[in-house]
């Protein structure tokens, strides 16, 4: 976490439940700015926002499984600084509505998951 603070690069190999998560969402809390969390893995970024709303941290997830008015919440939510991440997967970034969105944020960083089966 201390590198992440530090804005170096940081690779993580951990087993599940290893504490992987824990490595970008403390450090959201104590930076300002949004996290934008990059997981090729739908049903994890939503457990990881359910998770989150119950320790009182605002997150989104911005995927296809949102309808357009959700999408635009979300956005709105980001730039007015009421959230402190948000999780897309991989092909969100080659959106370029999408990046060019991201550059209204003010980004604090940004992981990517990579989950190994």
């Amino acid at each position: 976490m201390e590198k992440i603070l530090n804005h170096e690069d940081v690779l993580l190999i951990l087993p599940t439940g290893g504490g992987k998560s824990l490595c970008y969402q403390l450090p959201a809390l104590l930076v300002e700015g949004v996290v934008v969390v990059v997981s090729p893995l739908l049903a994890l970024m939503q457990d990881q926002v359910h998770g989150l709303a119950a320790k009182g941290i605002r997150a989104v997830m911005m995927s296809s499984m949102q309808d357009m008015e959700q999408i635009i919440q979300a956005q709105n939510d980001l730039q007015n600084g009421a959230l402190k991440l948000v999780f897309v997967a991989p092909e969100r970034l080659q959106n370029n509505q999408f990046l060019h969105f991201l550059t209204t944020l003010n980004i604090a960083f940004l992981p990517l998951m990579r989950h190994i089966a």
